[in-house]
């Protein structure tokens, strides 16, 4: 039986694609930057909705409707940035597990 590289010859990956890694180098660079770009999306969307909540907050005067608004707003934030965190963990286990290395270097 000849060899895979006998029939096809090598294949090379572009060098646009090689900089990453080859095989599993190159899924565990692509995966940490996309989950590098979830988390830092999530942040900036809870930054806002904790500002949007305080100013909402300030603004509602005391009215009871808008501040159970404002509050229900920044409790889901801080129940989202937990998510967040939770998954970080689970991120990390997952890693270690399969052998990905999805923070290295960020």
């Amino acid at each position: 039986m000849k060899e895979i590289e006998e029939v096809i010859g090598k294949i090379n990956p572009p060098a646009e694609v090689s900089v990453w890694g080859i095989g599993s180098a190159g899924i565990n660079h692509l995966l940490g930057n996309i989950i590098q770009l979830i988390y830092a999306v999530a942040g900036i969307i809870f930054v806002f909705m904790v500002i949007i909540s305080a100013v909402q907050w300030i603004i509602s005067g005391g009215e009871k409707e808008a501040v159970s608004k404002a509050r229900g707003r920044l409790t889901w934030a801080v129940i989202g940035i937990v998510f967040l965190a939770l998954a970080f963990v689970i991120i990390s286990i997952v890693g270690k597990v399969t052998g990905f290395t999805f923070f290295v270097g960020q």
